[in-house]
């Protein structure tokens, strides 16, 4: 491993809060990450660093990276920093080496290119791929003859190359991809001083408090849906997490950990059990919610219940935000603020960076504003609490939940200022039905620095005349169709306009290409299903029923029958809709709707009959017999010995950076490129990704198909070890991705796309474009509400294209992975 002397005689850790480093850095399950970080010292500079032999291999860029392939930007080397240095944000005190403000600029995973990267760096150049926020595609980084320590970091030509004069990333994107904090914002923060530890609670001193005996159960205070933070005074604004609601009881010596429906879960949580007993209390009631969180600090689900699966429960991490019971008195008749005070007094001892414990931090004034950084950072939004309330068990008013509900896509179609040279908010529309623009609102200009580059621009621009607004906007400035808004948003207004709207960035406008989907599914076969118990509430869900997952399937049905009908078919049925009564159909069975046929086709076991679709009608109605889940061979029944769908299933290890997936699926995109194919992609709406790629009708069987399929999933195991594996065994998938190819054998299905996945939140596997990839938050993304409205907007099907680019295996694409010819 390098050496990180030189780092660490340059600073003093008892001045500094930066990250001294530890000495044997632990094991990680991520892989490799590049770190961008902007640093406001003496002279404004990016500071560029890799992952590599355990350290970061760091250079200062000057005048920062640029996505311009024709701009070299220098970048001098510098010594090696630690890794936990790659979230480092905050003030480096006056006096100290590199004094002022850094925060996180960009970070993700990347690839080298090289066998070695140590050896690449020693050649002079190194290439790479990055899948960050910001900085995305190929780079290379080139030393210069003159000085060893000088280096040009230079953007490759690829899908992310944008020129200069038209977009400016640094300026486009000034904010944290941790924080969502500028260097503005943490310079005008004033220094932090040394703050007393908070003293241990005397709950006998709070007023409200009340000695009772503690109660036998509690059910936590919930929170009521919202459009926007409150504004005004009086209320805590606290983000919201990815977990589950939880309630520690202490008492006796021992801790217990109860969810919100009262089930012991103590077992399921025995590293934070203990970290509880360490407690200074003799009994205590403390709320809060148990997360994991991801490489960015980003909590999530997924990664909850993957750790509790594993008996992981070292990597949970529970957030404390109310304590309504303490040494034998009852607090939640005590104001909030107070309850959080001593909460905070009680756990202060007992946290730090590595805790399993943290107190969730409170923010006062405007609860706007904290929304917006919580959706910038990807976040589920935010909780607001009136400072004065009491602790009531169940539903309040006193705490609201705002939600992140939405992302979509948007046309600047002009502004309105504050000042001459400022702009206040940006005027979006969306395509009508008729494929005209249709007004839908504002969103307000996030920093000076997005003003500054965007106004000369739409300037240039301004037209006489706008468009009818149903709302009226005071002074707009009209111009042509300038930029696409990227614009997270709760729900919809009845007028069409985007509620609680927070920009996530822009970039040039492109003019969509219309698409037309031919009409397969009428309303008369919809209406001709007869539904029994349409009202049964699916998965335990309140909003979720039968007739919804019906309707559901009525609306995506001509955008799904097209690669559905006449295929082979297997099916997830939940009749009873409950989750333990679901079971797969492979087969036919009793009382098929009229529309869907059988079919015999011979398997190892010799012939079977198997259900495919032949109707619209017939596919509507396979939900009256619980049918969730659809799941099509890659074949037609016309020629159901000739595979016409190759399909590369991507499945992660949850623990991984969704950003390193990306950056995985599209080096495969790139190699099956090369060997002559044409991947399209979607998510899966559970784990992971699907390749999908067309094959030329009976030119491929399925035996030649899956021993492709098996040698390319181990070439890119060995090509990639650290990335990939073939191995189906969960001790070889750790930290990496598991590439199965038995999508491809006879017999085998796949998910089809825009079909529902049998989860409590109805997640769907979406088709998508390349490079709508990276702005997802991973592949359950998209579920049975966001999915209609997604289609109804589209300007281009995604996958259109798919079967014209339908391809042979060729000699070269067998010899590349291995097969003899």
């Amino acid at each position: 491993m390098a050496d990180l002397k030189t780092y660490r005689a340059k600073r003093r850790f008892n001045v500094t809060t930066e990250p001294e480093g530890a000495a044997s850095p632990a094991a990680r399950e991520e892989g490799p990450v590049f770190v961008v970080q902007k640093h406001a010292a003496r002279r404004l500079h990016y500071d560029f660093r890799l992952e590599i032999d355990g350290v970061l291999k760091s250079w200062a860029v000057p005048e920062g990276p640029c996505l311009d392939s024709k701009v070299r930007r220098l970048a001098v080397q510098t010594e090696d920093h630690p890794l936990e240095y790659g979230r480092f944000e905050g003030r480096i005190p006056a006096g100290e080496y590199g004094a002022g403000v850094v925060i996180v600029w960009d970070r993700g995973p990347w690839v080298t290119l090289a066998d070695d990267p140590l050896e690449a760096l020693k050649g002079g150049e190194l290439k790479m791929r990055l899948a960050g926020e910001k900085l995305r595609g190929g780079w290379t980084l080139v030393r210069l003859n003159k000085d060893p320590k000088n280096w040009l970091l230079i953007k490759e030509r690829d899908d992310e190359v944008r020129r200069l004069e038209d977009y400016d990333v640094l300026a486009a994107e000034p904010r944290s991809v941790l924080s969502g904090l500028t260097v503005e914002d943490l310079k005008r923060a004033a220094a932090p001083a040394d703050k007393p530890r908070p003293a241990r609670p005397k709950p006998e001193r709070i007023a409200g408090a009340k000695k009772a005996p503690m109660p036998k159960a509690v059910s936590p205070q919930l929170a009521s849906a919202a459009d926007a933070p409150p504004a005004g005074e009086g209320w805590l604004h606290e983000l919201k997490y990815d977990g589950y609601r939880t309630i520690v009881r202490i008492e006796n010596g021992e801790a217990r950990l109860f969810t919100r429906n009262k089930h012991d879960w103590t077992q399921r949580y025995r590293a934070l059990a203990e970290a509880f007993r360490a407690l200074d209390c003799t009994s205590a009631l403390i709320d809060g919610e148990v997360t994991v969180q991801n490489p960015r600090g980003v909590t999530s689900i997924d990664l909850l219940e993957t750790a509790l699966s594993e008996g992981r429960d070292g990597d949970l991490t529970f957030f404390a935000f109310d304590l309504p019971y303490l040494d034998g008195y009852d607090l939640s008749g005590a104001k909030l603020i107070d309850r959080k005070t001593a909460l905070e007094g009680l756990l202060a001892p007992h946290i730090n960076a590595r805790s399993l414990i943290q107190l969730s931090e409170h923010f006062t004034g405007d609860g706007a504003e904290l929304f917006a950084h919580a959706c910038r950072m990807g976040l589920e939004g935010v909780i607001s609490k009136r400072a004065d309330a009491p602790y009531v068990q169940g539903r309040t008013k006193t705490w609201l939940k705002i939600k992140r509900a939405y992302v979509g896509e948007f046309v600047v179609v002009g502004y309105t200022l504050t000042t001459p040279k400022r702009i206040a908010a940006f005027l979006i529309a969306e395509e009508g039905g008729d494929g005209e623009l249709v007004f839908v609102g504002r969103v307000t200009c996030p920093s000076e620095a997005i003003s500054d580059l965007w106004l000369p621009k739409l300037a240039a621009r301004k037209v006489a005349q706008g468009m009818p607004m149903k709302a009226p906007v005071p002074k707009p400035i009209w111009t042509e169709p300038a930029a696409t808004a990227r614009v997270a948003f709760n729900s919809r207004a009845p007028d069409g306009a985007p509620r609680q709207p927070v920009l996530l960035g822009l970039t040039p406008y492109r003019k969509p290409m219309r698409s037309s989907k031919p009409r397969l599914v009428a309303d008369r076969d919809l209406a001709a299903i007869r539904l029994t118990n349409p009202d049964r509430k699916m998965f335990g869900t309140k909003d979720v029923t039968k007739l919804d997952i019906a309707v559901y399937y009525a609306r995506v049905g001509d955008w799904m029958l097209p690669d559905l009908l006449r295929r082979p078919l297997s099916l997830i049925r939940c009749p009873s809709g409950e989750r333990e009564d679901c079971f797969y159909q492979r087969h036919a069975f009793a009382g098929l709707p009229p529309g869907v046929e059988t079919i015999p086709l011979a398997v190892e076991k010799g012939r079977e009959d198997y259900i495919y679709v032949e109707t619209a009608a017939g596919f509507l109605g396979l939900t009256q017999f619980g049918a969730i889940e659809f799941h099509p061979w890659g074949c037609r029944i016309d020629d159901p010995d000739h595979p016409d769908r190759f399909v590369v299933d991507l499945d992660p290890d949850p623990a991984l950076d969704w950003g390193h997936v990306c950056a995985a699926a599209e080096q495969l995109r790139d190699t099956l490129k090369q060997l002559g194919f044409e991947p399209f992609i979607r998510t899966t709406g559970g784990k992971g990704l699907h390749l999908v790629m067309a094959l030329a009708p009976g030119k491929v069987d399925w035996a030649n198909l899956r021993s492709f399929a098996q040698a390319f999933a181990a070439s890119a195991a060995h090509d990639a070890p650290n990335v990939f594996t073939a191995n189906p065994k969960m001790e070889s998938r750790k930290g990496r991705i598991y590439v199965d190819y038995l999508r491809n054998v006879r017999g085998s299905s796949a998910i089809a796309s825009y079909s529902l996945r049998a989860n409590e939140r109805f997640t769907v596997a979406t088709p998508i474009a390349w490079e709508e990839l990276r702005t997802l938050e991973g592949p359950r993304a998209f579920d049975r509400k966001s999915v209609p409205q997604r289609l109804s907007r589209l300007a281009k099907d995604p996958w259109d294209g798919l079967d014209s680019s339908a391809s042979d295996i060729s000699r070269k694409a067998r010899q590349s992975v291995g097969l003899k010819t």
